[in-house]
C-alpha cells in the first residue's frame, strides 16, 4: 500500500466521531484491509498524521455546497487580501481540519494557515456545531484527488 493511501486511511479512520467511515472504505483499500480499518477506529488521533492526510487532499471538483457555506461564514473576519489569497484547496483543507476532534483542530488549522483569532474560532465552532460534515464529497475527494496535480 502506498504512503498516500496509508495516510488517507488514517485520516478516514479518524472520522469516526462524524460518520461510520467503514461504510466508505470500498474503492480505497481491498476488502480485508477495509475490514481491519473498520474494526480499529482512531480514538486519539495524532495531529501530525492527520495533517499529512489533510495536506494530501486536493479539490478536483466544483466546490460542494457545505464548502461554499463554510467559506462564506468562517472567513468573515479575514482581511480581504487573506481571503483572496486562499485557494479552494486550502479552504477544503481548513474545512476538514475544522471537523477534527476538538483537541487538535486548532493546531491543524494553524499548520495549514497561520491565522486563527478568537473570532475565527467562534465562527468555525459555530459553523461546525450547526452543520454536519459533508461525508459524500469528502469521501469522493479522499478517493480520487491527487496532491501531485492540484490546480485549485
Amino acid at each position: 500500500m502506498s504512503n498516500l493511501r496509508r495516510i488517507r486511511c488514517y485520516l478516514m479512520a479518524c472520522q469516526g466521531h462524524h460518520f461510520d467511515y467503514a461504510q466508505h472504505l470500498d474503492g480505497l483499500v481491498p476488502m480485508d484491509v477495509a475490514k481491519a480499518l473498520g474494526n480499529n477506529p482512531v480514538v486519539f488521533p495524532d495531529a501530525g498524521s492527520v495533517y499529512l492526510g489533510i495536506d494530501s487532499l486536493a479539490l478536483n471538483m466544483l466546490p460542494f455546497d457545505e464548502l461554499n457555506r463554510f467559506r462564506t461564514r468562517c472567513f468573515v473576519s479575514f482581511a480581504i487580501h487573506q481571503k483572496r489569497n486562499l485557494s479552494l484547496t486550502e479552504v477544503l483543507k481548513l474545512y476538514v481540519a475544522a471537523y477534527q476532534v476538538k483537541s487538535i483542530w486548532k493546531q491543524l488549522w494553524t499548520t495549514i494557515y497561520p491565522v486563527l483569532s478568537p473570532q475565527i474560532i467562534r465562527d468555525v465552532e459555530t459553523f461546525v456545531s450547526g452543520n454536519p460534515f459533508a461525508v459524500k464529497p469528502f469521501v469522493e475527494i479522499l478517493k480520487t484527488s491527487s496532491p501531485f496535480n492540484c490546480n485549485a
